[in-house]
């Protein structure tokens, strides 16, 4: 007698549906994925209504997560809104290359940084981390001011290497007043900070260092 062929069916998968109808999944890619997703949702939560305002719940229904998930590897706002900062901050830093020309090589290393800072995101990172408190937020903004200063502070000193600065030129004050113009004017006053702004800045700056050890002439001289 002839058996009957066994008759397969296929495993239902749960679906969510959200308010507009579209199905709703959890991230691919396991816990990377997710992450990703919760940072990038996190960004987008951040710029639409600020940091006091940012909704975990709002977050979790961009990132296709539940709002334990998110808690699971962030334990507060504070926690999720740097992770998401460092992770946008990746994406944006490139190595800088010196041509050999100190005010040229300055002059594009503080244009880049001003292009950047005047991005949205920036403007509502940096917001977000004033309004914060905590060892952790100094601890990174301290970070953030010294990787943002290395590169500045690196060029300066081949440039006292090679006998154009002297060899006791303050670099660290110097790199803090080029990058305080570039965060004042365009995160602050929120006003365009010109290639022509930049480069007279750059002069002032590197004609005060050069002169420090110049001997001035007497009155009447």
């Amino acid at each position: 007698m002839r058996k009957k062929p066994k008759l397969t069916t296929k495993k239902k998968t749960k679906t969510t549906l959200t308010k507009a109808g579209k199905a709703r999944g959890r991230p691919k890619g396991g816990s990377a994925a997710v992450v990703h997703a919760i940072l990038e949702a996190t960004l987008a939560d951040l710029l639409a209504h600020g940091f006091h305002d940012l909704s975990v719940e709002r977050i979790g229904q961009r990132a296709r997560v539940n709002k334990t998930s998110i808690y699971r590897r962030f334990p507060d706002k504070t926690a999720l809104v740097l992770a998401a900062w460092l992770q946008w901050r990746a994406t944006q830093s490139k190595p800088f290359v010196a041509r050999g020309e100190m005010q040229s090589d300055l002059r594009e290393h503080v244009t880049v940084r001003n292009a950047r800072l005047r991005r949205p995101e920036a403007r509502s990172f940096t917001r977000a981390i004033v309004a914060m408190d905590g060892e952790e937020v100094a601890a990174l903004a301290e970070e953030l001011h010294r990787t943002a200063a290395a590169e500045i502070v690196a060029l300066l000193m081949s440039e006292q290497a090679r006998g154009v600065l002297e060899h006791d030129a303050p670099v660290d004050l110097v790199s803090e007043m080029l990058l305080a113009l570039v965060h004042y004017r365009g995160m602050w006053r929120r006003q365009s900070l010109a290639d022509d702004d930049i480069a007279r800045a750059i002069a002032v700056v590197l004609d005060g260092v050069r002169g420090r050890a110049r001997p001035r002439s007497a009155p009447g001289a």
